[in-house]
């Protein structure tokens, strides 16, 4: 069950125009490369890529600017796809490839033809694509037949989260990640004294909100109150409960077949994009498999003076109301990191 948090800037509102933060909820056991960008023969996307499928879940396109992100739709019906162009993955595959830059709604609808009008074929998909130098960003999903293309423009400057339920629905766990965003972002801005131009104040106000994104992206707290997890209408109890969370510690979880899996927070990635058209791409990989982890001795000021936030719908007490060591992973991991200017 992947998540993701973002927003897009307005020229001149920020030094920023897009920070985005994903996790990629999948089998431990399943292969992929770490973020790289020269998998593919004569192209250059950034991406890490799932070796089973040869797709990604989130990639930019460094000649063009095009980039894009999806997340399944948990409440749809899992099927065999045997029709190459039913294969949500390659969506957002064929798409990354195109190195002329992608721009225009009617252009995004044109793109998105098949998915738009037999969108019932292709498993359950929620997808954004975008050109990170023109400021475009489009939303489509197959949840329901009609589905029309949604263009994110009026959506600037509000932070946005999404994990894999219904558009109509707003998850405690989306409700979380978007307020912690919107908190580490605010002291990130007050604090630092950000002059884009200069490098080394650029690399060091970059680091500081990288480590707090990434606090984010590793929150493992879950509410008690089961009206609170994921309405998810294939899950037990138990795996309601896991799911949560922003990060998935790892766990058992059952298979469509009857089998079990074990699945877990496989990675994390981050990518910041300035004004200026700098892109930083950062991965942390994760070893659910060591036996060693993380030292952590207590909680960062920002976090241990968040308040957990309670749900719009009547229900009973999270349980706590402030963040404790236990609440973040501590789960090793590898970093990666590329950087490009468009």
């Amino acid at each position: 069950m992947c998540i993701v948090f973002f927003r897009k800037f307005q020229p001149k509102a920020s030094p920023y125009a897009l920070i985005l933060l994903f996790n990629r909820d999948e089998a431990i056991n399943r292969e992929r490369t770490p973020l790289c960008h020269d998998f593919f023969e004569g192209k250059s996307i950034a991406c890490g890529v799932d070796l089973q499928a040869h797709g990604t879940w989130l990639g930019v396109n460094l000649k063009s600017g095009n980039f894009g992100f999806l997340t399944n739709y948990e409440n749809k019906p899992f099927q065999m796809i045997t029709d190459q162009k039913y294969r949500k993955g390659n969506l957002l595959m064929n798409f990354l490839k195109n190195d002329e830059p992608i721009v225009g709604s009617e252009v995004y609808r044109e793109y998105l033809d098949t998915f738009l009008k037999e969108g019932q074929s292709f498993n359950g998909t929620n997808i954004w694509l975008g050109n990170l130098t023109h400021g475009n960003l489009v939303f489509a999903h197959n949840q329901h037949e009609g589905v029309e293309l949604n263009d994110l423009k009026e959506h600037s400057g509000q932070t946005i989260g999404f994990g894999n339920g219904k558009v109509t629905e707003q998850w405690y766990k989306e409700t979380l990640g978007e307020q912690l965003f919107d908190t580490v972002l605010s002291a990130h801005l007050a604090s630092s004294d950000i002059q884009f131009g200069a490098a080394s104040s650029e690399a060091s106000n970059i680091d500081a909100l990288k480590e707090q994104m990434f606090k984010i992206a590793e929150c493992t707290f879950k509410p008690s109150d089961p009206k609170l997890w994921p309405p998810v209408i294939t899950y037990t109890e138990d795996e309601k409960y896991r799911n949560s969370c922003i990060f998935q510690e790892k766990h058992e979880e059952h298979l469509a077949d009857g089998s079990f899996d074990t699945f877990g927070t496989v990675s994390s990635s981050l990518i910041i994009v300035t004004q200026a058209g700098d892109l930083h791409y950062y991965e942390r990989v994760y070893d659910h498999k060591g036996e060693e982890f993380r030292e952590i001795s207590d909680v960062n000021p920002i976090f241990a003076k968040f308040l957990l936030p309670k749900h719009w719908i009547e229900s009973e007490e999270v349980g706590q109301t402030h963040f404790k060591v236990e609440d973040f992973t501590r789960v090793k991991f590898k970093e990666y990191l590329i950087t490009h200017q468009f």
